[in-house]
């Protein structure tokens, strides 16, 4: 009871900033998952009292996400992600494998952050409803698409990744490169590229230490979704 007036006013409050919806929402999904745990209660009341305030600056939260090395996903597609990134996120894109890889890559027990181009509160209510059923709700902030531009404007850089089709692999200049192809068993015993190594994407974060990081490493899929995460 003592909780409950605290939350009643600052969401009924929330209604009218249309600004802050997904932080409040993400925040009112841990809280309904958190109801039995009174620090977790009285942690996420605190900052939906925050968000409310306006206390909350979306570039320092980048900022100091990045400097914790808290895991930030990018949920843009590839090709948008390979056009300029902020350094150090992850890609998941959007679409009917985002729950498999999120489940594969984001540990239950660790906090991280969503970059979105969802363009309005339903569909990031959405994302956040379909993590919390595969047990992610550890998230700590939802950013949207101006956030590259706020990014940039404060002097941030953004990384790129070159996208290459297999032909013009033979015109990489130094050393030969590692082609690691992350397709399923299916897949690589139908073909794959001469001298590729094969390394299924949902084991590669354990395998990196098989690769030569003085080489350059080119990903290879099918389409070219699973070589962007």
């Amino acid at each position: 009871e003592r909780h409950a007036g605290r939350i009643a006013d600052p969401f009924r409050n929330a209604l009218h900033r249309g600004d802050r919806v997904a932080q409040i929402e993400l925040l009112r999904l841990q809280l309904e998952l958190a109801r039995f745990d009174l620090r977790q209660i009285e942690d996420v009341v605190d900052q939906i009292e925050q968000v409310i305030a306006g206390d909350v600056d979306v570039l320092d939260e980048l900022e100091e996400a990045l400097r914790r090395k808290t895991l930030i996903v990018d949920t843009r597609p590839a090709e948008r992600f390979a056009a300029g990134h902020v350094p150090g996120t992850l890609n998941i894109p959007l679409g009917k494998s985002f729950l498999n890889w999120m489940g594969a890559f984001v540990p239950e027990d660790k906090e991280f952050i969503l970059i979105t181009e969802a363009d309005n509160e339903d569909a990031i209510k959405a994302i956040l409803h379909d993590l919390c059923k595969i047990g992610l709700t550890r998230v700590r902030g939802v950013f949207r698409g101006e956030t590259f531009r706020e990014w940039k404007s404060r002097g941030g850089k953004l990384e790129t990744v070159a996208q290459l089709e297999p032909e013009s692999l033979q015109n990489i200049e130094g050393a030969r490169p590692q082609i690691v192809d992350v397709r399923s068993p299916e897949e690589w015993s139908h073909g794959h590229l001469p001298g590729a190594l094969h390394i299924p994407l949902a084991a590669l974060p354990e395998k990196l230490g098989e690769l030569d990081p003085s080489s350059p490493i080119v990903l290879h899929c099918k389409g070219g979704g699973r070589s962007s995460i």
